[in-house]
């Protein structure tokens, strides 16, 4: 299996492999990370990417299903649409080359930060639907 291939190798280098879940651990990640890498080739909606800009980690992501509708581009994240190794690695290189110019990234970060993945929004938009249809319009 996967799960022991990694386990070999951690036994043969100074290296660590973790296989179980701690949410503490993941956090510390995400809150440590400057970005996180999310090229999944089918992605209905994704948390990685929501809780990385919840901790000011820019998401690199495949542009599909949720990805695509919580990252934006050059604001919030990198976003790349052909799924190729070529697309991902220019998409790598936009985050590397804005890491480098130190107000674009900043401002990137704060745009994360600020994102709304709250039900606020969508249960406002709910209600104003169910709403007008009571009320015959």
């Amino acid at each position: 299996t996967w799960e022991n291939k990694f386990l070999t190798l951690a036994d043969n280098r100074a290296i660590s492999i973790s296989i179980d879940f701690d949410v503490d651990l993941a956090n510390e990640i995400y809150e440590g990370a400057d970005f996180i890498l999310v090229p999944s080739k089918y992605e209905p909606c994704g948390l990685t990417q929501m809780i990385g800009m919840h901790y000011g980690t820019l998401p690199v992501v495949h542009g599909v299903g949720g990805l695509k509708d919580t990252v934006t581009e050059g604001k919030t994240g990198f976003v790349f649409n052909t799924y190729s190794v070529k697309e991902l690695q220019r998409a790598i290189n936009r985050a590397c080359a804005v890491f480098k110019k130190n107000e674009k990234y900043d401002e990137m970060v704060s745009s994360a930060l600020k994102a709304d993945f709250s039900w606020k929004k969508s249960a406002a938009k709910y209600k104003e639907l169910y709403e007008r249809m009571l009320n015959g319009r």
